[in-house]
């Protein structure tokens, strides 16, 4: 069976239309596409900054932390007796240098509702007394004025006994 003129110029005129609706549906994805990497970019972007803005000169130095915790306490309810439970408590301890065996910066949060708000710092302590050793994780807050870091306080996260320290490699 043969074809008319017509049939074949049908035929043939049908794949213009037809790449010219893949390009529209190609454009329209690349721009989904495009949009979808831009909004990315910029959620990424945002947890960069506010990641960036936790420490802004970087951690308070270590030393300058230590001498905020001398003598702060650690409150009797987290600190378990030499068994190990917490049913039976010991006196509040109090922090010195000298029971300091590690201290480390974990990261800082700020909340977002006003820039003069402190921000967060979270240390991990370790801490000797005697024989026996304690893990605490402690926040300070801080606030920058200027030059200077004014300290308003700090809280008492979690406390445990450690039953062996050893050196990690």
């Amino acid at each position: 069976m043969q074809k008319s003129a017509n049939e074949t110029f049908a035929q043939d005129s049908a794949w213009p239309r037809q790449l010219t609706i893949g390009c529209i549906i190609g454009l329209v994805l690349g721009c989904i596409a495009t949009v979808d990497a831009f909004l990315l970019r910029d959620r990424v972007s945002s947890q960069q900054t506010t990641a960036s803005k936790a420490a802004p000169n970087g951690a308070p130095p270590v030393k300058e932390i230590a001498d905020y915790l001398e003598g702060k306490s650690i409150p009797a309810q987290f600190i378990p007796a030499a068994g190990g439970t917490a049913a039976q408590l010991q006196e509040t301890l109090v922090i010195h240098r000298s029971g300091i065996r590690d201290l480390r910066w974990q990261g800082a949060s700020k909340p977002e509702t006003a820039a003069s708000e402190p921000w967060y710092h979270d240390y991990a302590l370790l801490y000797s007394v005697g024989p026996e050793v304690y893990v605490a994780d402690i926040s300070i807050r801080l606030r920058q004025v200027g030059d200077q870091r004014a300290f308003l306080g700090y809280e008492v996260k979690r406390v445990e006994k450690a039953d062996r320290i050893a050196p990690s490699r």
